[in-house]
């Protein structure tokens, strides 16, 4: 029964945690260890426990020790940042057509009256 409970334990951690890191950007260690169901002193283990489920590839996060916060932002990859800027290039060219074509339309309808 026992180790029934603790894999109990370890599942509602993981999904804690998981749950985390959907939401926060950054947090500090003692906060996580408080959300996820450890002791607020319990750095190490914390560390530990996100650090077997960012190897299993469940979270991204990355461990700054010395200030003792979590990062769970995933860098952008190249591919999505040239891609983000050509759909700005493509609605701004949208944008530079329409109001060309309204300019048009404005001059043409003074030239008729």
């Amino acid at each position: 029964g026992q180790a029934k409970w603790n894999e109990f334990r370890s599942r509602v951690r993981e999904h804690n945690l998981r749950i985390v890191s959907k939401y926060y950007t950054s947090i500090s260690m003692p906060r996580l260890a408080h959300i996820v169901g450890f002791a607020p002193t319990a750095v190490a283990e914390v560390e530990s426990f996100l650090s077997d489920l960012v190897i299993k590839g469940m979270v991204y996060a990355r461990i700054d020790r010395p200030n003792q916060t979590v990062s769970f932002v995933q860098p952008e990859s190249a591919e999505d940042k040239l891609n983000s800027w050509a759909n700005n290039v493509s609605e701004l060219l949208n944008l530079v057509e329409s109001t060309t074509h309204l300019l048009s339309k404005e001059e043409t309808g003074r030239e008729l009256a």
